[in-house]
């Protein structure tokens, strides 16, 4: 039989616990949150800079470090002749 001594403490470190859980999950929460929330930000900013790239009035071409074709704009494309999927390297 356990003694109700140690049957309180057990139940508070229980509680304890329990709270701390809690604690911890509203934190995910939280974080998860905050990253959905900068994921958008980071989708509507490069929304913005393919729209200012693709309606410059001169050609652009952006080069990753390794030499292959990120990104051309459309008049890159209009002036070269070649569609931009035979431009940009696919990774």
């Amino acid at each position: 039989m356990i003694d109700i001594t140690q049957r309180r403490l057990r139940e508070e470190k229980l509680k304890r616990s329990e709270r701390r859980l809690s604690e911890v999950v509203s934190a995910l929460k939280k974080a998860q949150e905050e990253i959905k929330q900068q994921n958008a930000l980071l989708a509507e900013s490069e929304k913005r800079f393919r729209t200012m790239i693709d309606t410059a009035p001169d050609g652009m071409i952006l080069i990753r470090q390794d030499g292959t074709i990120a990104l051309v704009n459309k008049f890159t494309e209009e002036q070269s002749g070649y569609d931009r999927s035979e431009m940009v390297a696919s990774l």
